[in-house]
């Protein structure tokens, strides 16, 4: 519906992407009416199953990443002073910049708005608050899902992580979003 041939996707990778999210029991249940653009129900696709489209520059074609804890650490490639030329900022997130609750909403099989809550209690304790951010999935039907997804978010948004811009020689040039 976007105007590319089949042929501008990697079909081995959509595959291989499909088979892990059908392998996570990663079901979801989404109507596009046509009243949002192609583009925004690809992105809350995305959105619910933690991934990136990107075109490949190496090969040209579409590409589905999924962002998995699925990697080892020793394989990785590493930027250290010999191939970074310049550090041009760093900044570290605090943890008032984190949130420590993360509240889902979704609409299970019956069509009723349930709602979940998952908790980071070390982080409740660190900042002697409760900081909350709701997020709403609306292709989620089923309450494990649903609390898998909000786990996964609450990893993201309760970890303080560093933010770096830097200038590197070629080693990292074709490196895109979603990389490790």
């Amino acid at each position: 519906g976007m105007g590319y041939s089949p042929s501008d996707i990697d079909d081995t990778v959509f595959r291989a992407a499909a088979d892990t999210i059908y392998g996570e029991a990663f079901g979801l249940s989404l109507l596009w009416t046509e009243q949002a653009t192609i583009q925004d129900f690809i992105k809350l696709v995305l959105t619910h199953i933690d991934a990136n489209i990107r075109i490949n520059v190496k090969t040209g074609l579409f590409e589905i990443k999924l962002i998995r804890n699925n990697y080892d650490t020793s394989t990785l490639p590493e930027l250290n002073p010999s191939n970074i030329l310049q550090l041009t900022s760093f900044q570290r997130a605090a943890w008032g910049d984190t949130a420590n609750e993360v509240v889902v909403t979704y609409t299970d099989r019956n069509q009723d708005e349930v709602t979940i809550a998952v908790q980071d209690l070390a982080s409740i304790e660190t900042q002697g608050a409760l900081i909350s951010v709701t997020r709403e999935y609306v292709g989620i039907r089923e309450d494990s899902l649903a609390t898998r997804v909000a786990m996964r978010d609450l990893g993201n948004v309760s970890s303080p992580l560093a933010k770096v811009t830097l200038i590197c020689n070629r080693i990292a040039w074709d490196w895109d979003v979603t990389d490790v």
